[in-house]
């Protein structure tokens, strides 16, 4: 097995560098209210940003074409 040193760590073996995800045990029903509600607000975000984003490219092709200068 290969092995590799990082910033003067000990040398850990490649294979072992996979990171575990993180969890949250919810305690009771305010607990999911809470998390239902965040998850609600971020989608909420990037849908805000997604409509901005489209609006804002609808009026830049519906803008008449600038005349030629000579």
């Amino acid at each position: 097995m290969r092995k590799r040193s990082h910033r003067g760590t000990p040398a850990t073996p490649e294979a072992g560098t996979t990171r575990t995800p993180s969890v949250h045990v919810l305690s009771d029903e305010e607990d999911l209210r809470r998390a239902l509600k965040r998850a609600a607000e971020f989608d909420q975000r990037t849908a805000d940003l997604l409509l901005s984003r489209s609006a804002h490219y609808r009026a830049l092709l519906s803008e008449p074409d600038l005349p030629a200068t000579e």
